[in-house]
């Protein structure tokens, strides 16, 4: 089937570069950067507008199922992931004249930075876009420095997946909070990785002041999931933010700006 796939593969493929993402995350960057007559393929997932933030601008595009075989269909001439790709396929789709491109970790501002030049040194075509975004970056920047420096936190709050995930202070998220006068209260135990399981009993013994989850309102009456709509949460009483999901699975520069406003609603309605 895969050398089939591949006989058709080489007869219909042109000069011209068409990408798909292996990915949900790598799905946003693909969406973000390029116009639909360049995409391949993405996944199902991006056209879920519960989770993905360009559902929109993936409607109307074809999808994969992850398969050697589909993505050969797709008539896919370069791949991108997500930090990360199966070796074995990474492997294969290169036997297969295709190229692979599997964008750096993020997992701070820099590496947010380090992201972009890594784009624009394989898509100068693209350095509008995203120059202007490595300028957002660089104010981010200065002003988690700045706050790092001064210590002026406001609060100190705990982010909280419903997979029952939180962030680490080795987590872009983490980072950003910060420039939000937010500073995480999670004491991580493992240094090397910057998320990890956690239980709502360790959550309350480090007694945040806030609590964010990424439920959304799919999931608020779901007071079974470890989110901020758990019923021990609210026993508590501790101030929660509910989050869009789409604004936090796949943190890109346009999408910051929306989690301010979040964030700024949050406080808003714990003031009313």
């Amino acid at each position: 089937m895969i050398i089939g796939a591949l006989i058709s593969f080489i007869v219909i493929r042109s000069d011209a570069e068409k990408i798909l993402s292996l990915d949900l995350c790598a799905d946003q960057w693909l969406l973000w950067l390029f116009p639909h007559e360049e995409i391949a393929a993405i996944t199902h997932l991006a056209k879920d507008p519960h989770i993905s933030y360009f559902a929109e601008r993936a409607q109307g595009l074809p999808t994969h199922d992850g398969r050697i075989e589909t993505i050969l269909q797709r008539g896919a001439t370069t791949v991108i992931a997500d930090s990360y790709i199966d070796p074995h396929k990474e492997m294969m789709l290169k036997k297969m004249g295709i190229k692979v491109i599997v964008l750096p970790p993020l997992n701070s501002i820099d590496t947010l930075a380090k992201r972009i030049d890594f784009l624009l040194e394989l898509y100068p075509k693209l350095s509008t876009l995203l120059i202007d975004a490595k300028a957002s970056i660089h104010r981010l920047k200065k002003k988690f420095l700045k706050a790092k420096t001064k210590g002026n936190a406001k609060r100190k709050g705990i982010f909280l997946t419903m997979g029952g995930l939180v962030a680490g202070p080795k987590t872009f998220l983490s980072e950003w909070l910060l420039t939000e006068s937010i500073e995480n209260s999670h004491q991580y135990r493992l240094h090397n990785r910057g998320w990890e399981y956690t239980t709502l009993e360790e959550i309350f013994s480090l007694e945040p002041q806030l609590i964010l989850c990424n439920s959304g309102p799919k999931f608020k009456a779901s007071s079974h999931l470890l989110s901020c709509h758990h019923a021990l949460v609210k026993k508590k009483g501790i101030p929660t933010c509910d989050l869009t999901p789409a604004f936090t699975y796949c943190l890109l520069p346009p999408i910051l700006s929306h989690l301010s406003q979040e964030l700024a609603r949050c406080h808003e309605e714990a003031h009313a």
